[in-house]
C-alpha cells in the first residue's frame, strides 16, 4: 500500500517546522509518498481550499485520491503513528483473512 501524506504548511507558522520534520522522517521510515504543500503561493492556497483547510499544519493521509484521515494542528505525533499502525495492521489482517487455498490460488477464501 503506497499511502501519500499531504502536509499543508507555511513558513510563517511556528508549529509547522517540527511537523514537517516529523512527517518527512515518517515518510522515509515507512516508505510513504510525501506531498508538502507550502501555502506561500497562490496555487498552494487554491489546493488548500479544495481540501477545506482552515488551519495549519494540517496532515492528510491519502490512498490514491481518497482522503483516509485528516489530522489538525493539535493532534499529537503519537496519535498519527497509532492511526497509521492500526490502518496498516488492518490491511495485513485483511490479507491474512483472504489468503487462498493451496490447491486453488485463483479463488480467495474467507477464514472463520
Amino acid at each position: 500500500m503506497a499511502l501519500t501524506i499531504k502536509l499543508f504548511s507555511g513558513e510563517w507558522c511556528p508549529s509547522c517546522k517540527p511537523r514537517e520534520q516529523f512527517i518527512g522522517d515518517l515518510c522515509i521510515r515507512k516508505d510513504f509518498n510525501l506531498d508538502l504543500v507550502k501555502l506561500e503561493d497562490r496555487a498552494a492556497r487554491a489546493e488548500a481550499a479544495l481540501f477545506h483547510i482552515k488551519a495549519i499544519p494540517m496532515v492528510l493521509v491519502l490512498d490514491g485520491d481518497n482522503v483516509l484521515v485528516q489530522f489538525g494542528p493539535t493532534v499529537s505525533e503519537d496519535r498519527i503513528i497509532k492511526w497509521l499502525e492500526e490502518r496498516m495492521s488492518f490491511d495485513a489482517e485483511h490479507i491474512r483473512e483472504t489468503t487462498t487455498d493451496e490447491g486453488s490460488s485463483d479463488v480467495p477464501r474467507e477464514r472463520g
